[in-house]
């Protein structure tokens, strides 16, 4: 008798403890199965002049579902167009309800902001729109900060060319071309030189060799070029068959092969805006290389370690995206190209100059 009685205290006993603790795992397991259930869309340049980059970022979104097996990735060309980025944006919230929305271009950014602002979807926008962040309290931006890359421009030049006080800024008709101009007028304006602010670059191609023969007659000792179409790699071109002989400096965009082929051996010495190298974006670049035969883009980059920085915060603190983009500032992230950190819902990531060879 008190052997049945014994057994059966212990047998209450364990099924306590099983009970107890199967209902600490339920608790602690569902943040998990909540994170688990976020969703990325991408709305990405697959087809149009952004293509080249695109395609690239479209296979970082490739390696990041092998990184994050249980996360649901969709991506919808935005045929590097606006109207055609709010098509893409609108399936991906209204048909697969996606968490976050990825967007790489500034026009098509400036074109969907308001409607991932609306459904309170998180907007990661590797665009250099300076009015992203104001619009919504969603937006995160995912590139170098347009002032910071003016400045480090500047105080290039005045290593490389310390005489060179004559600068003529030009940009593209667009809010990439507007935003880069008007950052590069407010660093200027701290230093010693005379710009001159000329008209935007025109959109016809067929109008670039004249352009260019005008900035030429203004002598210039510096063209300050911005722009993400593939005629600055023309206008490069033109500028230089016109025996401008001075320097030329540009924004990161020039690194990408469909603008700077264009300009072909006329790109030489052209200074630009690029990225450190280091031994994990050496790996990353390996593998990469390994599993498509290709080069990687800088955006493709940026897409990697911009959705993997948002996607580990939301992972680790157990909440969907939206509820976490207005606590990450100062949060620091060891990505590939080194140490990044989020700064009022800003990335900032490592710049060089580089010069074109």
């Amino acid at each position: 008798m008190k052997m049945m009685k014994k057994n059966l205290i212990l047998g209450i006993v364990i099924i306590v403890l099983i009970v107890t603790i199967g209902l600490y795992f339920q608790k602690t397991k569902k943040p998990l199965e909540e994170t688990a259930s976020i969703r990325i869309g991408a709305a990405i340049a697959l087809t149009g002049y952004g293509a080249s980059f695109g395609q690239s970022e479209l296979n970082a979104i490739d390696l990041l579902k092998d990184k994050y097996p249980t996360l649901k990735f969709y991506v919808e060309d935005n045929k590097s167009a606006p109207n055609s980025g709010i098509m893409a944006v609108k399936k991906l919230i209204e048909i697969h309800n996606v968490d976050i929305v990825y967007c790489d271009l500034t026009t098509v950014a400036n074109a969907v902001i308001s409607i991932t602002n609306e459904h309170e979807k998180v907007l990661i926008a590797s665009v250099y729109l300076n009015n992203l962040l104001e619009r919504s309290p969603y937006a995160i931006r995912n590139l170098p900060r347009g002032v910071d890359e003016a400045k480090l421009l500047l105080d290039n030049l005045y290593k490389e060319s310390p005489s060179a006080k004559k600068i003529v800024a030009i940009a593209s008709n667009d809010e990439f071309g507007r935003t880069s101009l008007e950052d590069f007028k407010m660093v200027s304006m701290s230093y010693d030189l005379v710009i001159t602010f000329e008209d935007l670059i025109p959109d016809n191609e067929k109008q670039i060799k004249s352009f260019a023969k005008k900035i030429v007659v203004k002598s210039p000792d510096v063209v300050y070029a911005a722009s993400l179409m593939p005629s600055l790699g023309l206008l490069i071109k033109e500028l230089r068959l016109a025996n401008y002989g001075g320097e030329i400096i540009t924004t990161d965009a020039f690194a990408f092969p469909y603008i700077q082929d264009r300009a072909g051996p006329y790109a030489k010495n052209t200074l630009y805006i690029d990225f450190p190298s280091t031994s994990a974006l050496k790996d990353f670049e390996k593998k990469y290389r390994e599993k498509y035969s290709l080069e990687i883009s800088s955006t493709a980059v940026l897409c990697y370690d911009g959705l993997s920085l948002i996607i580990d915060a939301s992972l680790q603190s157990g909440k969907k995206p939206k509820d976490i983009v207005n606590g990450l500032d100062g949060m620091q992230y060891d990505g590939l190209y080194g140490n990044v950190i989020i700064d009022k819902r800003e990335i900032i990531y490592p710049i060089i100059v580089k010069k074109a060879k």
